[in-house]
């Protein structure tokens, strides 16, 4: 795979290598915090154009309200 780059005096096309889920997963802990800031930022804005992850996250949200509520009864 071919990725373009930044560098100083224009963009660059550079080969990457296919990297399975399980080998990005793998590496994930060699990053720095921005870095990792960065990937968690852009899978939120992938998954906020994903309706099925959307509607994933809408339940558990749900859920955990409804968890909260109830645990506030047990306490009342």
């Amino acid at each position: 795979m071919h990725v373009a780059v930044l560098v100083d005096r224009g963009i660059s096309s550079i080969e990457v290598p296919d990297m399975s889920v399980a080998q990005i997963i793998q590496e994930l802990p060699k990053l720095t915090t921005a870095d990792l800031i960065a990937v968690r930022r852009k899978l939120m804005e992938l998954a906020d154009e994903n309706e099925e992850i959307a509607l994933c996250d809408a339940m558990a949200l749900e859920g955990a309200r409804l968890l909260d509520q109830m645990e506030a009864e047990d306490e009342g």
